[in-house]
Formats: structure tokens, sequence, C-alpha cells
């Protein structure tokens, strides 16, 4: 697994997180109205820091939601976390699943 990293400039929220907390064994909606177009790195990032689930998106003017399933989470806190592949900005939300 690969280790958070900090990067130079972080934007707390541009998009939210639907609904939350998630359901147990249920997918949630990433509302990304406000994110700018372009290729995104996807993760779930634990307390400890760590990334539990990956994946590589790409958010057009069109695109307003994409799911993130959640069934294999454990119990707990973490971020989802998108980051714009061209210019580094990182953008984090909060997602408890009880």
């Amino acid at each position: 697994m690969m280790k958070f990293q900090r990067r130079k400039e972080t934007e707390l929220s541009k998009f939210t997180i639907v609904p939350g907390p998630v359901p147990i064994g249920e997918s949630v909606w990433l509302d990304v109205n406000e994110m700018e177009p372009g290729s995104y790195r996807l993760a779930i990032v634990n307390s400890a820091g760590n990334d539990v689930q990956i994946s590589e998106c790409l958010i057009t003017r069109q695109t307003k939601t994409i799911l993130l399933p959640t069934d294999l989470l454990p119990a707990g806190p973490y971020f989802v976390q998108l980051t714009n592949l061209l210019s580094g900005k990182i953008f984090r939300e909060i997602l408890v699943v009880p």
C-alpha cells in the first residue's frame, strides 16, 4: 500500500459525499459538480495515512457524480482524496463508515 504524501497545494473540499455517513455495505456518490475537468487519482485513505482503495477517473464538464464503492471498507474514518494528475492539486473530504 502507498503511504500518504503531502503536496504543496491542498484544498479541503471541492466535492461532497452523499450520503454521509455511509450506510453499512452501500456505496456513496461523490458530487463533483464544482471540480475542474481533468484526470484525477481517486484514493480512500485510512486514518494511518495508507491508501486502501485507488482508482483513476476522468471528470468532464458533464460529470456530476462519481460512484464510490465502500462495501469492502471496515468501519472507521477515512479521507476521500481526489488529486488532479496535471496540476497536483489535492481535494479531500471525510468519509465515515459506521
